[in-house]
């Protein structure tokens, strides 16, 4: 297994990524709402993040961080995908 499929393996909880990313779980409910990111939902309803998309949470803080409005982030985030 290369480190790209190693990054995509969901396995923190919402919670353990809200601790290390300082958003609330509300905020990373709307990211996924909107479509920015994708985490894994189990049979018991859980979300579960991977590495990347934890990178993604921290890049869309980032972006916030600097006075970027949700449609920039948006943006700056399809034109790097």
């Amino acid at each position: 297994m290369n480190d790209e499929m190693r990054r995509k393996i969901p396995f923190f909880s919402i919670g353990l990524v809200t601790r290390l990313t300082d958003l609330t779980p509300r905020q990373i409910r709307y990211y996924e709402q909107q479509g920015l990111i994708h985490p894994e939902c189990t049979n018991g309803n859980q979300l579960l993040f991977s590495f990347n998309d934890i990178e993604l949470l921290l890049e869309i803080k980032s972006l916030s961080e600097k006075s970027i409005n949700f449609a920039g982030v948006k943006e700056k985030l399809e034109l790097k995908s």
